[in-house]
């Protein structure tokens, strides 16, 4: 049986001390907590598919970037995906989020309200690229936007940021940018155009966790980021290939991962 199906069956997290386990990509949770459905600056999206858990650095971590957002007095955030109760790979959607340290940001900002059940399971998250020919950003890619990718790439905690190509390239060509090395983390990749991506570096209490290589020196705005605008990024076969889910057992998970896997529920 798929892992993914193993890890969708449960619906609360495991009863054993807190840790991320194995890749963000190849992984598990241990000892996850459930994210509130709102709080100071933020509202959760889709509750219905149960995504809502984290590695608790990761829940202090949205907390905190709610709690800034709300000073700032911009609108708040609208947060997708964190991981299942246990981690582990997932039925579909993503390919990381597998260790309780990923999370999605949408960049559609918050209505003033708190949001209805129905309201989080029907509201759309909106693109702020232009088309679909990965020309430029479209209005919605406001000053907004780029404060909060450039307070969430500067928080020592985050690894990685992920957005799509023509949102690296308008940081990149900003003008009113004029510190550029927190553009490192900020990383282009497949579709992220409604949303972005956070990743945080290994807990310093999950020993079993792999890091990520370390990120090439420099921002990022050279030539690797020209091979993500050019038509070669566009095959779609490709594109699909570094997208789709890969079918993994148990096995192919880490050791410990049938532990968190069969372990007794948390209450």
């Amino acid at each position: 049986m798929p892992a993914s199906t193993l890890f969708g069956l449960k619906g609360k997290a495991a009863d054993l001390p807190q840790q991320s386990i194995g890749t963000y990509s190849s992984g598990c949770l241990a000892g996850g907590v459930s994210i509130s459905e709102s709080g100071l600056g933020f509202q959760t999206m889709r509750p219905s598919r149960n995504r809502n858990w984290a590695h608790p650095m990761l829940k202090g971590f949205i907390e905190e970037l709610g709690a800034e957002v709300a000073k700032r007095k911009y609108a708040g955030l609208l947060v997708g995906d964190f991981s299942q109760p246990r981690g582990g790979p997932m039925a579909g959607g993503h390919l990381s989020h597998q260790t309780g340290l990923d999370v999605d940001i949408w960049f559609k900002p918050s209505p003033n309200h708190k949001l209805t059940i129905s309201d989080r399971e029907g509201i759309s998250a909106d693109s702020v690229v232009a088309g679909t020919n990965w020309p430029w950003v479209n209005a919605k890619f406001t000053d907004r936007e780029i404060w909060l990718l450039k307070v969430v790439a500067e928080e020592p905690r985050v690894a990685r940021v992920f957005v799509a190509a023509p949102i690296k390239k308008a940081l990149c060509e900003n003008k009113k940018i004029k510190e550029f090395s927190w553009l490192q983390k900020i990383r282009p990749w497949y579709g992220h155009t409604h949303h972005f991506h956070v990743r945080l570096t290994c807990p310093s209490d999950s020993a079993e966790c792999i890091e990520q290589a370390m990120l090439p020196d420099g921002p990022g705005c050279g030539a690797e980021l020209d091979w993500w605008l050019s038509s070669e990024r566009t095959i779609t076969k490709r594109e699909k290939s570094q997208t789709k889910s890969k079918v993994k057992l148990l096995t192919d998970l880490p050791e410990n991962c049938s532990n968190v896997l069969n372990a007794e529920a948390l209450r």
